[in-house]
């Protein structure tokens, strides 16, 4: 039995909670091609509503996950934004779980998310599958 709790963050909570979620996610942000800052995710969570997850225990929070949801013509996802932690594979199995129930009791045909190659090594044991990869160009 895991000992690692996940929560939806309600927005009255987002100011607490954020300085300790702050850490996580400047650490994947550095592979964001400067797009972000951690302010302007906080802004995403806070102004634009998109829901921010945390896994802790009675030592703290040891990760964080933003979501959105993604509604395509056809169908609706719920998307993985952002997300990091220390030690994620304590808290993964139960992350994922509550993800999957939130996105079935919205009505989401499915998660998806995109990142790194290491990624898919995290997730090849959850079911999921590399269908195509993300890459960038930058122009100048």
């Amino acid at each position: 039995m895991s000992d690692i709790s996940i929560s939806l963050v309600p927005a009255e909570y987002i100011d607490e909670v954020w300085p300790n979620v702050e850490p996580y996610v400047a650490k994947a942000l550095k592979y964001a091609s400067g797009k972000y800052d951690p302010e302007d995710v906080r802004a995403l969570v806070v102004q634009y509503g998109y829901p921010l997850w945390i896994a802790f225990n009675d030592k703290g929070i040891k990760g964080a996950v933003i979501t959105r949801f993604m509604q395509y013509p056809r169908k609706k996802y719920l998307f993985l934004e952002f997300c990091g932690g220390q030690d994620g594979f304590s808290w993964k199995a139960p992350m994922l779980s509550v993800l999957r129930s939130w996105a079935k009791d919205n009505g989401c045909d499915g998660i998806e998310g995109a990142g790194r190659d290491a990624w898919q090594k995290v997730f090849k044991s959850d079911g999921y599958k590399r269908t195509l990869q993300h890459f960038e160009m930058p122009l100048n």
